[in-house]
């Protein structure tokens, strides 16, 4: 009797520790570590990716290709951010409020909930495979998280998921770039290495690039989107 006890001891003993140790490494990864925007961008991340000179026609050219043969079920919205925001592994989820419904089947009433995909959100460089040699997290993507008080034109795809779930959930239609900010054009060009480019000396930037050529070609792609889009629904 006593040696059941005893092994059934040794098990909650580990299990308590397994789980102590899952939460605090959850909690590195960025998952549990936040509820707001503020709060993530508040952790002053490394900025790790950003468009180039060598490759930005690339993705301006595979954008350009996806928005010309969109696909039946993607949705086209003007959104707002509310401020929330969480982390669920690898993808952060927003929500936001739905301003307008250019294409698509989804009610202006009530607020949804957008996941990135290909990565995205707030990491512990331990679990971004970075080592930066300082103590800030990592920002994943090239494009800035979307920032609440800004309105943005939106392509999204609802998860597979809504069929069995009571609420509907969308992401991204495609990477790195789905969002365009209509707010504004703000965006400064990164001109330092990514070991020392803090997020709070770009804070407020919609694209991260290298040069200002970079910027100005994306703004131009973005321009191109939002007047077709915003002319014809």
């Amino acid at each position: 009797m006593k040696k059941i006890s005893i092994v059934i001891f040794i098990v909650l003993v580990c299990n308590i520790s397994f789980g102590l140790y899952a939460k605090n490494t959850y909690k590195d990864c960025g998952v549990a570590a936040f509820n707001t925007v503020d709060e993530a961008l508040g952790l002053n991340p490394n900025i790790n990716q950003i468009f180039t000179e060598d490759d930005v026609d690339l993705f301006i050219s595979d954008i350009k290709k996806r928005i010309d043969t969109i696909a039946d079920d993607v949705l086209v919205l003007v959104v707002q951010p509310t401020g929330k925001m969480k982390q669920y592994g690898f993808s952060s989820v927003q929500e936001v409020s739905i301003l307008s419904v250019l294409r698509g089947d989804v009610s202006t009433e009530n607020s949804i909930e957008i996941a990135s995909i290909g990565g995205g959100g707030v990491y512990s460089q331990e679990y971004a495979y970075y080592d930066y040699s300082n103590e800030r997290p990592v920002l994943f993507g090239m494009v800035n998280v979307l920032l609440p008080e800004k309105e943005y034109l939106v392509f999204l795809t609802p998860l597979k998921l809504n069929s069995i779930t009571t609420s509907p959930y969308y992401r991204y239609a495609w990477s790195p770039q789905s969002s365009f900010r209509i707010s504004d054009d703000y965006s400064v060009a990164v001109n330092k290495t990514a070991s020392d480019t803090s997020y709070e000396e770009f804070k407020g930037s919609e694209f991260f690039c290298d040069t200002e050529e970079t910027v100005n070609k994306l703004l131009q792609l973005k321009h191109t989107v939002v007047a077709r889009y915003l002319a014809n629904p």
